[in-house]
């Protein structure tokens, strides 16, 4: 049932997400344990798709700070900004707001508690399938190819 009213909101409220969104800056965090990634589905969506963990920022939040304050509130896993290192820096994006993606590999895969006021489902996935059987977001595909480039995946 929430999914279907988060794709009705979604399509009906489309341009004023598009207002929302323009002119702000945005950040991600790619959180990687051994061959899989930290990925988010949002309800408020017209389609199937995952996401990494992230939203806009607060008035003078540093972009590392909302990235990982995201992290935290949309699944509950709760990283040091120290730990991050930047992986996407001020790209522009096609909908007129900006985004920085943070990485992070960790050593052991904590609980994920997916905040269901936001996310409908949030768990590690095998890079293997992505592109297949999960389809992702433009920031998604920027951040594994990034990844791949700096050989950390």
């Amino acid at each position: 049932m929430k999914k279907i009213s988060g794709q009705i909101i979604y399509t009906l409220t489309y341009p004023l997400i598009l207002l929302l969104v323009r002119n702000t800056e945005r950040s991600y965090v790619a959180v990687i344990y051994q061959d899989k990634i930290l990925l988010t589905r949002n309800w408020l969506s017209n389609r199937p798709i995952w996401r990494l963990p992230g939203g806009g920022h607060q008035s003078s939040e540093r972009p590392i700070d909302a990235a990982v304050r995201e992290l935290r509130e949309e699944t509950a896993v709760a990283i040091e900004p120290e730990n991050f290192e930047t992986l996407v820096e001020s790209r522009p994006h096609r909908k007129k707001f900006t985004y920085n993606i943070f990485y992070v590999v960790i050593d052991t895969q904590p609980e994920i508690t997916a905040n269901t006021l936001e996310i409908i489902d949030a768990k590690f996935i095998d890079f293997k399938l992505i592109g297949s059987k999960f389809k992702t977001d433009e920031q998604v595909e920027t951040a594994i190819d990034k990844l791949k480039r700096l050989n950390i995946i």
